[in-house]
């Protein structure tokens, strides 16, 4: 799994055909996903995370991955 690999943090349900270049934050697919695991519970619906820019992660999957033992920093 590639941990390192280019991903940013989006507002949800943004639309439009630029949503994906309005990121929030940039950086590795381990920092963004550890950023949305450290948000305030209620903060995190607001959120998802662009990875390689073809594909989008949402809450579910994006708690999946920071629960994965081989998730970096568990």
């Amino acid at each position: 799994f590639d941990w390192q690999s280019h991903a940013s943090i989006h507002l949800a349900g943004g639309g439009g055909i630029l949503e994906g270049f309005a990121g929030v934050h940039r950086g590795s697919l381990a920092q963004m996903v550890r950023m949305i695991r450290n948000m305030a519970e209620d903060e995190r619906a607001n959120y998802v995370i662009y990875q390689d820019g073809n594909h989008i992660l949402h809450l579910p999957e994006i708690m999946a991955l920071a629960g994965r033992p081989d998730f970096p920093g568990n």
